[in-house]
């Protein structure tokens, strides 16, 4: 049950944990279970999990290029306060 692969990048080891198992155990448990759900997977702790999944995996993340109109509102509000 356990997807794991490493890598070794720039000498660190890098490892590809099971998003999908991950995502599937998410949708059993809910996000709140982190400890449970952590439990399922072994090798992190929930709260590694959580951090995964609010930062990379929830499908609410909006993961589009910004539009034209956003990036002038960043790059004005950068210049506005740098």
């Amino acid at each position: 049950m356990n997807q794991r692969r490493s890598r070794e990048v720039l000498g660190f080891v890098v490892e590809d944990i099971g998003e999908s198992q991950l995502m599937e155990l998410v949708t059993v448990y809910g996000p709140q279970n982190w400890n449970h759900i952590a439990e399922k997977m072994q090798g992190r702790t929930g709260k590694s999990r959580r951090l995964r999944w609010f930062n990379q995996l929830d499908p609410r993340i909006n993961k589009r290029a910004f539009s034209p109109e956003e990036e002038e509102r960043l790059l004005a509000a950068h210049r506005a306060f740098w």
